[in-house]
């Protein structure tokens, strides 16, 4: 098979219920989907709901980043449960090209399952810092100019909670987040972190942050934050 394409279109041909023919991952055929993907949302799109989501199902068990990654493309047009229990799969792959991906969609989707995913990441004792951290970064983009979103104040308190983090650098994210949401209902969580003592070594003091941060929530006007640490040199 020398493009995905083709193959979406072999599968649209058969009958419904006929074994769905083994999607190409040879490297053409990934080539082909990176060029692509635009044609094979579209034609994906234009399959019959079960149709659409066999072809996803077996899209979805190929061992191909860019197969996963135009899959997160894709699904992420689509409302529903299905939609997002697909970008859950994804969000649990091991490889940071494909996770990082479903985890932005899933931020954007802001769907109750996706807030619960970002939750036991953040509480999770066994969760790395870095995607702690991540996870933050990832819903404080995806509410920032989303202020009148149904589900704000619920992302606000899931980015609040790393404000109590044993990572400084998830700390100074959590502030950095809240600040640049102008979240003022996290008012009286940020204050009880002013004098936090801590470094953090990627991004620089967490009490500097986090007075940044209030006086922007208090004051309004441009965000202005304290330099990196590379910047004070």
């Amino acid at each position: 098979m020398d493009s995905v394409v083709e193959w979406i279109e072999r599968v649209r041909a058969q009958p419904l219920y006929a074994e769905v023919p083994t999607c190409p991952s040879d490297s053409k055929a990934a080539k082909d989907l990176v060029r692509s993907w635009k044609e094979i949302a579209e034609g994906v799109s234009r399959l019959g709901r079960t149709r659409r989501w066999r072809v996803i199902a077996a899209l979805v068990g190929s061992d191909s980043v860019d197969d996963l990654q135009r899959v997160n493309r894709i699904v992420s047009r689509w409302p529903g449960s299905r939609a997002t229990e697909t970008l859950l799969r994804l969000a649990h792959d091991p490889r940071e090209d494909v996770s990082e991906r479903a985890w932005s969609s899933l931020a954007f989707q802001a769907g109750p399952s996706s807030l619960n995913f970002f939750r036991s990441v953040i509480q999770h004792p066994e969760t790395s810092a870095k995607r702690r951290d991540d996870a933050i970064e990832f819903l404080a983009d995806a509410f920032d100019m989303r202020k009148r979103h149904a589900r704000f104040d619920e992302a606000v308190r899931l980015i609040a909670m790393g404000l109590d983090d044993p990572s400084p650098e998830v700390r100074w994210t959590s502030a950095f987040a809240l600040g640049k949401l102008r979240a003022r209902m996290a008012r009286k969580a940020l204050a009880r972190h002013q004098d936090d003592p801590m470094v953090s070594e990627r991004y620089g003091r967490v009490h500097a942050i986090v007075r940044a941060a209030l006086k922007v929530i208090d004051h309004g006007g441009p965000y202005i934050t304290p330099p990196y640490p590379f910047e004070q040199a």
